[in-house]
């Protein structure tokens, strides 16, 4: 069962909510999240049950696939990406290709991280209604690994956090992620989330 409320701070602050106790998940972190910066601060999400990624580490070192239905090597610079069905971000938007590849298209413009882990010539297209293909260009064994990095590909909904340009503090609420819990506030001292049942 997924609690209805989550909060979470490097300071633990407890707050009046209206839910029970046996309702809300409470958790100090030894880091501050400052804003919901997808790139330099908003790729702890997935640490806190509301971003996901295309693909997930497990504890015994593996790594499955959680957005994506499938990942698929089919030659040595070819990968085919399946998307899960039937997913939607929090603000009630399909989770598609089209909202995958803007996603991925977003974090290649402005992530260093991301642009040093995929080759320049790397290509992602839309090539069947679920289907993604990846031309890497050069061999990119990893390529799963890629995917399951939280500061990497973290998978959201472009166009209200291009619509925020830099003010941040307007994607609180927004529901640009896929994950049971949608943030609605964050400050220096809390990020408080709430369960979504989509």
């Amino acid at each position: 069962m997924i609690p209805k409320s989550c909060v979470f701070g490097a300071v633990l602050a407890l707050t009046a909510l209206p839910a029970t106790a046996n309702d809300i998940i409470r958790m100090a972190t030894s880091f501050q999240i400052r804003s919901m910066d997808p790139v330099s601060q908003g790729f702890w999400m997935q640490e806190f049950g509301q971003g996901e990624l295309l693909m997930k580490f497990q504890p015994d070192g593996t790594i499955t696939p959680w957005l994506a239905e499938t990942v698929e090597r089919r030659a040595d610079t070819t990968w085919v990406i399946t998307i899960r069905d039937g997913v939607t971000f929090q603000n009630g938007k399909a989770m598609d290709v089209p909202a995958v590849l803007a996603a991925i298209a977003y974090h290649r413009a402005r992530n260093s991280g991301t642009q040093a882990v995929l080759p320049e010539e790397a290509t992602f297209t839309q090539t069947g209604p679920r289907e993604i293909t990846v031309e890497t260009g050069v061999p990119v064994p990893e390529l799963p690994s890629i995917l399951a990095h939280e500061s990497r590909l973290m998978i959201l909904d472009v166009a209200p956090v291009l619509a925020a340009g830099e003010d941040f503090e307007a994607l609180e609420g927004a529901g640009i992620h896929t994950g049971p819990y949608k943030l609605v506030d964050l400050d220096e001292l809390r990020m408080l989330s709430e369960r979504y049942d989509g």
